[in-house]
């Protein structure tokens, strides 16, 4: 039986570690976008799911705020660390957070609540983490993007949508661990249901190149990053949905 603890552990620790920027350069137009939508500037921020720091050290320099960084992985948070990020090893499916109440100006989470199975405990404890004002920017793949819908109307499996922990419907892609589906309004009423006042919601895409894909689909890379941004300028259509919230 696998332990869905131990799965998400040994994932993250692949895709970090393996290869550690190759993740990084395909969120890379999330997390600009992610960037993008602090317009305030936080004093004390929380990256959920930090990895090996890379996107904290970014907010980090950009507003000189004080980086907190958590994740389940042991050897990311290494590099985490090294970043000058303020790290803590914890399983986010516990119920209580290792930190007080009103303690956080901002909160990012980038493609992590897809893969908690208490999405609501995720939401109540970051709400309960949050000062009175503070903002929250959550990012997670959509199932209603443009090419799922294309997928699904030709008898085919949605993309990052998994019917077991180690096989994955196309060959190509690598087990991502996700256990929950979202789309821009499921996504909102979550946030909403518990108290959060939602304040936008936008698309983001991947970004593709040589690393990331098998040479024969290199030739296509400059087409794929095109429709992919095209697609990232609506919500409802787009690979990934990132939302701010307040407090």
């Amino acid at each position: 039986m696998v332990n869905v603890t131990e799965h998400n552990k040994q994932l993250f620790e692949e895709i970090f570690i393996g290869d550690e920027y190759s993740y990084h350069e395909a969120h890379d137009m999330k997390i600009k976008k992610m960037i993008g939508l602090i317009d305030k500037r936080p004093k004390r921020v929380l990256d959920i799911g930090c990895g090996d720091g890379w996107f904290g050290k970014l907010i980090k320099d950009k507003f000189k705020a004080e980086v907190h960084g958590i994740d389940i992985s042991i050897k990311p948070l290494k590099y985490a660390k090294k970043r000058g990020i303020i790290t803590k090893r914890f399983d986010l499916s516990k119920n209580k957070w290792p930190y007080p109440n009103n303690y956080f100006d901002l909160i990012v989470a980038g493609d992590v609540i897809e893969h908690l199975y208490d999405t609501e405990n995720f939401i109540k404890e970051c709400k309960r983490i949050l000062k009175k004002g503070g903002e929250i920017i959550i990012s997670t793949p959509n199932i209603n993007s443009y090419h799922n819908r294309f997928l699904v109307l030709f008898g085919k499996m949605p993309l990052w949508v998994e019917f077991a922990p180690t096989i994955t419907p196309y060959k190509f892609l690598i087990p991502s661990g996700h256990v929950r589906v979202f789309n821009k309004d499921s996504l909102k009423r979550l946030v909403e249901t518990y108290g959060l006042k939602v304040k936008k919601i936008i698309g983001a895409g991947f970004n593709s190149d040589k690393k990331l894909a098998p040479k024969k689909y290199w030739k296509f890379m400059g087409l794929f990053n095109k429709v992919e941004s095209f697609f990232s300028k609506f919500p409802s259509l787009a690979t990934l949905t990132v939302l701010k919230a307040q407090k």
